[in-house]
């Protein structure tokens, strides 16, 4: 089954090469590394509309974190480098990296922000966030270009999870990384990375990206450590090729870990199987086309994601069932889009596209509610008990952006047709959008947007059967909570309204205001145990809606190629509309979301050599979940938490070490992580909560020119 759905998923891989960059002209590494606050403005990003545009001219709320900041920051993971950009708040849970943006954290799995590489979603179709769970990170930094981050909702694009914004992690391309880098990160938590990463243009029309890496350490919860002294081993490779036009790259990520065993739960102790494995594997392929005269552009794409490993409930209730701590097919998701640029009209640019999408939870579905005798009936989309495990969906969009005032006032119009799911899981949805783009001044930019966006549940939410925490007492496992399946669940909606401005006050210093508002209808919340329903949770649709206000100043400072800065501040505020509560009794509540919001870095070259680097990244308290405090310390009034700070220092010294051109290949950089040594709980979970407090990281690494 699985041979001939991978065959049929690689023959149209065969007719649908390229990634969404194939038009954007490849820039050296020197280029990406010398970037002006002009050039900037000009960066070539595609997320906000689909289409190639000036970051100056999206509509809309975008962040771009550049080569050049990947390279001079502390962070050595996509998640670490998204704590640092404004409205976004990034936290550990025990097992993973979770991302919001704009918004509250009632789900531990990234499940509101459509994640992709190169233009192409890869979000779980089983639990929301990236198809890997537990991880560090879920993508190789060393590959990555840049980061698009869209703040606000982007499914008049892109459709489902796209709820509260979007990131796009830009790969490069052999044409831009012309030469072999090795390095070595090794540190505290048992940490070791090795990767080597290689770039070459074969010749003009054709080039070869890849990397591999080998990464070892521990996840920062004390679970994992002090309890446990688990530890975690992972293997990844990226290769990307490019001809003409054409274009594929593969991605495999394999990780080990060590389960955490005897915990401390109440009367008795948690354990988790004993060896937690998974292997993911990502196939992209395009095309892109443009004519000559520039009338009309054509791009296509097709993409294959599965996963393979343990279940959820090798964690969540291992003693359940034996199948829970074997490896298993986890499913997969097929995806195809193609869309047609037409430029012909003055004035006019339209964009007509198609999208087609399956899921599959495969072996996933064992621990469903209704998996009977975990045996599937392939093909139909049922499971034994009668849940759909798997669905096709189609989708339509069309774009048109309105040039007027000789291309002073832009206006965005679109909208997506969702189709309803076959089997019919979900019914159909339109998802409308309009963004304004005015710049009266050469200095001054003007954006506002109105747009409807929402998310549906996963099979995860919908159908989980399995124990939670399975604890031990006199050897007899019985679980902490059960979860209820949420077969009812609705999609949740947003709809959001937004204005912005940003202002050039210098040639070296650009600032940005932008304000929005999110209405949410009907969100997904996890019900946690209560009076009402001991020892059961679940996810369900809050019968009271939400409204999200913020505002989100920042500015950024390139005085030279030897100092630079920014600063950004975001506030939000969370406002309850309803006087109902969940099955449990619970009003809506606003977790994990802080109100204020800063961060601050600065890069200073005191010399060619030298490089210094400060990252400063403060929250304000925030809120946790009444029924963890009240199992914490004894009180659910007691939910709200001190905010913390996080300060960051790296130096990179290139080493004398001189080789032909002047050129010094050799780099070793220090990395000082925490320096106030806090030690937040992050993500309250009754068990080994805080993160690790300071800690220290060196890296070398070697660049082979070619």
């Amino acid at each position: 089954m699985k041979v001939s759905r991978f065959g049929s998923v690689m023959a149209l891989a065969v007719l649908l090469w390229c990634d969404v960059v194939s038009f954007a002209e490849a820039a050296t590494l020197d280029e990406l590394l010398e970037l002006d606050l002009e050039e900037l403005a000009h960066y070539p990003v595609v997320t906000p509309t689909k289409t190639k545009q000036p970051l100056s001219a999206a509509p809309g709320s975008i962040t771009l974190i550049t080569y050049d900041q990947i390279r001079r920051s502390t962070a050595r993971t996509i998640p670490d480098l998204l704590r640092l950009v404004p409205g976004v708040n990034v936290r550990w849970n025990p097992m993973v990296q979770t991302i919001d943006i704009r918004s509250f954290g009632s789900n531990p799995f990234t499940s509101k922000v459509l994640l992709m590489i190169d233009g192409v979603p890869y979000n779980s179709w089983n639990k929301g966030g990236f198809p890997q769970h537990p991880g560090f990170d879920f993508f190789n930094i060393e590959n990555v270009k840049h980061l698009e981050v869209v703040r606000g909702p982007g499914s008049a694009l892109y459709g489902e999870n796209a709820l509260n914004g979007v990131i796009n992690i830009v790969t490069l391309s052999g044409d831009e990384f012309q030469q072999t880098r090795a390095s070595a990160y090794i540190g505290d938590r048992n940490t070791r990375t090795y990767n080597v990463t290689h770039g070459a243009k074969l010749n003009e029309e054709a080039s070869i990206f890849a990397s591999v890496r080998k990464s070892a350490g521990q996840l920062p919860s004390e679970i994992w450590s002090d309890e446990a002294d688990a530890n975690a081993d992972a293997y990844d490779l990226f290769v990307k090729a490019k001809y003409q036009g054409w274009q594929a790259s593969y991605y495999r990520r394999d990780d080990s870990f060590d389960g955490y065993r005897d915990v401390v739960v109440g009367p008795g102790v948690a354990r988790t199987a004993e060896d937690i494995d998974q292997q993911v594997n990502i196939f992209s392929a395009a095309f892109a086309h443009q004519a000559t005269d520039k009338s009309w552009s054509f791009e296509t794409k097709a993409s294959y994601s599965d996963r393979d490993g343990s279940h959820c409930a090798a964690c969540h209730g291992p003693q359940q069932s034996s199948n829970f701590t074997k490896s298993a097919d986890h499913g997969y998701q097929a995806f195809g889009t193609a869309q047609l640029g037409v430029h012909r009209v003055k004035n006019h640019d339209f964009l007509i596209g198609a999208e087609i999408r399956r899921l599959s939870a495969g072996d996933h579905s064992h621990e469903f509610e209704g998996a009977g005798s975990l045996n599937m009936m392939h093909g139909k989309g049922f499971d034994q008990g009668g849940d759909i495990v798997s669905y096709n969906k189609h989708a339509l969009f069309f774009q048109d952006n309105i040039h007027l005032l000789d291309n002073k006032l832009n206006i965005v119009a679109g909208v997506r047709y969702d189709s309803k799911t076959s089997p019919m899981l979900f019914g159909s949805e339109l998802f409308p959008r309009v963004a304004i783009v005015a710049r009266p001044t050469r200095k001054l930019t003007l954006r506002a947007g109105w747009n409807r966006a929402a998310r549906y549940p996963s099979f995860t939410e919908l159908y989980q059967a399995s124990w939670f925490l399975s604890t031990e007492v006199a050897g007899t496992a019985t679980p902490l909570a059960v979860f209820s399946p949420g077969d009812d669940l609705q999609p949740e909606y947003i709809e959001s309204f937004e204005f912005g401005v940003a202002y050039d006050f210098t040639k070296h210093l650009q600032g940005r205001l932008d304000f929005f508002q999110n209405d949410v209808e009907d969100p997904i919340v996890i019900a946690y145990p209560s009076a009402q329903r001991p020892s059961v949770l679940g996810f369900e649709n809050h019968p009271n809606d939400a409204r999200v206000r913020g505002v989100e100043l920042a500015f950024n400072v390139v005085h030279s190629r030897d100092l630079s800065a920014f600063v950004n501040w975001a506030y939000q505020h969370n406002q309850e509309v309803g006087g109902g509560t969940d099955s449990a009794g619970y009003p809506l509540e606003f977790t994990y979301s802080s109100r204020h919001k800063i961060n601050l870095g600065m890069t200073w070259n005191p010399s060619p050599a030298i490089s210094t680097t400060l990252e400063v990244s403060w929250r304000d308290k925030y809120q946790v979940p009444a029924f963890w405090a009240l199992l914490e310390n004894g009180n659910a009034r007691k939910n709200t938490f001190d905010g913390y700070a996080y300060l960051n220092f790296g130096v990179q010294y290139r080493l004398p070490f001189v080789v032909s051109g002047g050129k010094r290949p050799l780099t070793l950089s220090v990395h000082a992580k925490n320096l106030g040594n806090k030690r937040p709980q992050e993500t309250l979970t009754g068990i080994g909560g805080p993160v690790p407090g300071r800690e220290f990281f060196v890296r070398l690494e070697y660049d082979w020119i070619l």
